[in-house]
């Protein structure tokens, strides 16, 4: 305790609060400035006269003051005993005393017994003010003088068990709250005869948000104490007085636009207790169109903004980024009302607050922009939000913040450019490898201080970890050596930064060069073994737990799958079975024909535990379990990891993808930035499963890994239709490929080989160069066309036959669109086609644009229907081969659709009809006989 002796006395008394004497009789260096002896009013006490008092307390000495605080100490004590009527104006004098002592005597006379009584009296005053809505001069200076003093205790007292406690007394902070209640409800004291009044009670709000902010830095302490005030801070932010203040904002703040706009929202940015997320999601969904309103508003005239303004707005940012960034739910409140998401962005281009950037936060510009930097960052974690933000294209506004002084700024606006920049973005970038060399200089600069440097090691790590989703800044870690970098930071970095440099590596086994480096390091595959079997924080077990997968188990998986499909082509050669058929040729004349094929056991259909797996991310669940139920409900057998837990599960992903026949993947930008989506769906690819993409969230466009990987695929826009269309989209897909074959096997790059091939390797599967999308349309050109399509039926035709037609047709534009289709698949294609004209050449047009950079004219697509519409005439039986009618016999074998009694033959056919039924031969000539079908030749089995 501080001690201090003014002078020495013959006669000393101790009292309890300082422990130390004070001058018992009135001989003292100076007379106070008030006699005790006289009766007081309230003149003696205004507030002309605080100006005067003001200068003669800064004249005296610290001695000084200290022995003037002891007399009126024991005055204060003597009058509280004897008269309380008396005690207002003393107390007055000693809290002003008492606010320019040293840092010493004000902490140890705040324990005092003498100093609790303030609070009595502050709480007195309140409810004076409560009941009457006025004041007396000597109650409003005591105010005013109170809450100066508790300011300055908050302020200047570090230790903060040395705050008094009556300062969180529930009886007081009830009565503080009633206040706020009736501010928040019905305006009370905001006339103009509570001005001072209501400036006073304003400070006070803000004291208790500073001694907030100071239990905050006690891990200890309650973070809850204030609770009792957050409510009625939140009634007055959602009230029409919070609007009404916003409104009215000039050049200069009021009391109002001060309490409303600044210490209110300041108030809730402080507190950290309980019931965070509960107030912040009913502010939210209160305000939140009214945020917006506002800045419809305010926006058109942000570059001429007073600094009045840029607080107030700075402030409204402060508190929705400290009530969204740990609670998801309040993020999606947010991405309800993506126009405030346009307003921010607009500030982040405004050149006048890019100008007046500070190396430090100490202007409004420079916090302004920070906060609202801030506000991106936490919003990019949802997915609406972060395909807005690129469908906005501020690369470049964020790479000119990149160069501002202020660090905070920097390293948001390098998080911002990782997450929302595209593949085009880096690609056309000036100097893209820089921003590869700028995070990891800044990273061996700040790994080392583990402590004082620990949240922006953790931010550099994020950027990182969303910069490496692009292929090019893969191919650049190669480049620059930096893996091996990163690898030695598995042994350094511990809690949230170790999870993210292995999440990194993770997502870098992905990259072949990378891969090859990593599963050739048996340190490292034993360091990463060791913590995905032993730890017990399950984000780093399971990013461990992927890189096990993927350097370790994957090869190996890959391997019995492909030495399974050898086994399958092996033994359905060996099953053969031998069929003799009599024909009746064009003469009359019975023949027999011995063909032989695969037994019908042997066919090479796979049998598959589930018909759907659905590879999907977190973020997009609500979705994805919609989709799940109506799989289900149409009768399909569905994997799903419905609790998104993945676990020890790379090897239970695994055999669901292996022992399901489609996979249908959830594309969103959380999905593509996810490894552990990543994972499933290239296994999914190199198993040779049906995909299935669909489209998740609105305006989003797959590009990087999973462009690639889905290629030319047709996907089913769930963000673009109703639930019902899309739902039905989806099975339509899902008729259209049941029908094709599964692909056959193909070449795997084993993962310890090197190709050759001159094309770009994406994450495990080769993605055509310009000069082989040229030779693969050059080789469709030069490609020998067969005739045997014109002796089956378009539903009997191979993918070979349907080349064969479009080649015949000079459809070589649409060869490529149509590899691997069957003739059932071109019906469907044409279908498709003819039910959504426009839409389908788009998406075909697209698809040939992206893969191999040509058009689809209007007249190649015009000419491809009528030749698929003139065959379907021939031959109209295919066309309804969905809905054939049955005689009760089974013997007549009637079309529901017949459009055209023409025939072209063609001379080069052995037959001009082929009919397989198992009606007699009688049968089935008198049914060509009804429907009149004048064919030269027919032939039936």
């Amino acid at each position: 305790m501080y001690q201090f002796y003014p002078y020495q006395l013959p006669q000393r008394h101790f009292y309890p609060w300082y422990n130390q004497p004070y001058v018992s009789h009135p001989i003292t260096p100076y007379q106070p400035f008030i006699n005790p002896q006289q009766t007081f009013t309230s003149s003696h006490f205004t507030h002309s006269q605080t100006p005067t008092v003001k200068r003669k307390l800064k004249t005296l000495s610290n001695f000084e003051l200290i022995n003037l605080l002891n007399t009126h100490m024991s005055q204060l004590k003597q009058i509280h005993y004897q008269d309380q009527q008396q005690q207002l104006p003393i107390s007055i004098e000693f809290l002003r005393i008492l606010y320019y002592a040293p840092r010493s005597t004000l902490a140890s006379a705040i324990q005092s017994e003498e100093f609790s009584l303030v609070r009595t009296t502050l709480n007195d005053i309140l409810q004076q003010w409560e009941r009457f809505s006025y004041l007396p001069d000597n109650e409003a200076s005591m105010f005013h003088i109170t809450t100066k003093v508790l300011h300055r205790i908050i302020k200047v007292i570090d230790d903060i068990t040395l705050v008094p406690l009556w300062l969180s007394d529930s009886t007081l902070l009830d009565t503080i709250a009633t206040s706020l209640t009736h501010i928040a409800n019905t305006g009370k004291f905001l006339d103009d005869n509570n001005k001072q009044p209501f400036r006073h009670f304003t400070h006070l709000i803000h004291t208790y948000t500073l001694y907030q902010q100071h239990l905050n830095q006690h891990p200890h302490s309650n973070k809850d104490t204030f609770i009792q005030l957050l409510h009625p801070v939140q009634l007055c932010l959602t009230s029409t007085h919070f609007v009404h203040s916003f409104a009215t904002l000039s050049n200069s703040l009021t009391t109002s636009h001060k309490f409303f706009l600044l210490k209110c929202p300041a108030f809730i940015s402080s507190y950290h207790g309980s019931a965070l997320e509960e107030t912040m999601h009913t502010l939210l969904s209160t305000m939140l169109p009214h945020y917006v309103t506002m800045l419809d508003k305010a926006m058109p005239s942000c570059s001429h903004w007073s600094q009045s303004m840029i607080r107030c707005v700075d402030a409204l940012l402060s508190m929705i980024n400290h009530g969204t960034g740990e609670f998801d739910n309040n993020v999606k409140l947010v991405s309800e009302h993506l126009p405030l998401i346009d307003h921010v962005l607009r500030l982040v281009d405004e050149a006048s607050l890019y100008e007046n950037i500070s190396e430090t936060l100490s202007n409004g510009e420079t916090l302004l922009l920070n906060s609202a930097m801030r506000f991106l960052v936490i919003m990019k974690n949802e997915s609406n939000i972060l395909a807005h933000m690129k469908e906005s294209h501020k690369t470049e506004s964020f790479l000119r913040l990149t160069s501002c002084r202020y660090e905070g700024i920097v390293l948001n606006a390098y998080t911002l450019l990782a997450y929302t920049a595209r593949e085009e973005d880096i690609k056309t970038m000036p100097e893209s490898d820089r921003l590869l060399h700028t995070i990891v200089k800044s990273l061996k600069t700040t790994v080392d201080d583990k402590f004082e440097k620990k949240n922006e090691t953790e931010q550099l790590l994020e950027i990182l970890k969303g910069l490496i989703q692009h292929e090019q800044i893969k191919a650049e870690i190669s480049k620059q050596d930096v893996l091996s970098f990163l690898l030695g930071l598995v042994h350094k970095l511990t809690g949230k930064a170790h999870v993210s440099i292995v999440e990194i590596l993770w997502s870098l086994t992905f990259h072949d060069e990378s891969a090859l480096i990593l599963r050739s390091d048996p340190t490292f595959l034993k360091t990463i073994e060791n913590i995905s079997r032993e730890s017990h924080d399950e984000a780093l077990k399971k990013a461990a737990d992927g890189l096990v997968w993927k350097l370790i188990r994957e090869p190996t998986f890959l391997k019995k799958i492909a030495k399974q499909e050898e086994d399958e082509v092996h033994n359905q050669q060996k099953v053969t079975q031998t069929i003799v058929e009599e024909v009746i040729t064009g003469d009359g004349q019975k023949q027999l024909v011995t063909t032989i094929k695969p037994a019908i056991n042997s066919s090479g259909e796979r049998m598959f535990q589930y018909d759907i797996m659905i590879s999907y991310c977190h973020a997009d669940k609500e979705m994805t379990y919609k989709i799940h139920k109506f799989l289900v409900d149409q009768g399909f057998k569905v994997w799903i990891d419905l609790d998104n837990m993945h676990g020890p599960a790379m090897s239970a992903m695994a055999d669901a993808v292996e022992n399901s026949e489609f996979v249908i993947m959830c594309m969103s930008d959380s999905y593509k930035q996810s490894t552990y989506c990543q994972a499933e769906a290239e296994y999914a690819f190199n198993c040779k499963r049906r995909l299935i993409p669909l489209i998740m969230r609105p305006k989003y466009r797959p590009d990087g890994w999973l462009g690639f990987l889905i290629g030319s695929r047709i996907y089913v826009d769930f963000g673009r239709f109703d639930f019902e269309t899309a739902c039905g989209k989806l099975m339509t897909e899902i008729s259209l490929q049941s029908k094709r074959p599964l692909p056959s096997k193909a070449d795997r790059v084993k993962g310890d080989e090197k190709s050759d091939k001159k094309s770009v390797l994406i994450s495990g599967h080769e993605k055509p160069s310009m000069d082989d999308n040229t030779n693969i349309l050059s080789s469709f050109t030069q490609r020998k066309t067969m005739s045997n399509f014109n002796r089956k039926l378009i539903k009997d035709w191979t993918a070979s036959d349907v080349l064969d037609f479009l080649s015949t047709e000079r459809l070589t534009p649409m060869m490529p669109l149509c590899t691997e289709m069957n003739g059932r698949a071109l019906i469907q294609l044409y279908k498709m086609c003819l039910s959504q004209h426009s839409c389908m050449y788009g998406i075909l047009n697209d698809e040939l644009k992206s893969t191999y950079k040509t058009k689809l004219s209007i007249r190649t697509f015009s000419v491809f229907l009528s030749a698929v519409e003139q065959r379907l005439n021939i031959d109209p039986w295919s066309l309804a081969q969905s809905s054939w009618q049955y005689s009760d016999t089974t013997t007549d074998i009637i079309p529901q659709e017949y459009t055209s009694n023409e025939y072209n033959t063609y001379p080069d056919t052995q037959y001009d009809l082929l009919l397989t039924s198992n009606a007699s031969t009688l049968d089935i000539l008198r049914t060509i006989e009804r429907y009149g079908l004048n064919y030269a030749k027919t032939a039936f089995s």
